[in-house]
């Protein structure tokens, strides 16, 4: 039923472009299990929005601020914060060039 599943620290978690029976959501809360709707045609900001909180990432919603003792950056898109680095999820194509720059400054960058 499904479009999306996956299982994060022993919880399953649900993505829904369908939009499931009220009968069929219920189950699926009862069983402790985590859902998001989303329908097809949804804005991309909105569903990476909606699968960001339904992982329970911790993440800043755009603008990005990406900065550094002597830079300050403001850039489309979400900044989320992983163990590993910072991921830019953004809209925006960017050169080479200032993709180095933000990748010294730590931080992913993965346009959709």
């Amino acid at each position: 039923v499904a479009d999306r599943a996956f299982n994060k620290d022993g919880k399953w978690h649900i993505i829904d472009f369908h939009g499931l029976p009220k009968k069929i959501m219920n189950i699926v809360s009862s069983q402790a299990m985590k859902i998001v709707t989303l329908e097809r045609n949804t804005d991309p900001v909105v569903v990476i929005e909606g699968v960001l909180d339904l992982w329970g990432a911790d993440y800043l919603p755009p603008p990005a601020q990406i900065s550094s003792p002597s830079l300050k950056i403001t850039l489309p898109g979400f900044l989320v914060k992983t163990p590993s680095g910072d991921i830019l999820i953004t809209r925006q194509s960017f050169d080479e060039g200032f993709r180095r720059v933000i990748s010294e400054l730590g931080v992913a960058i993965l346009e959709f």
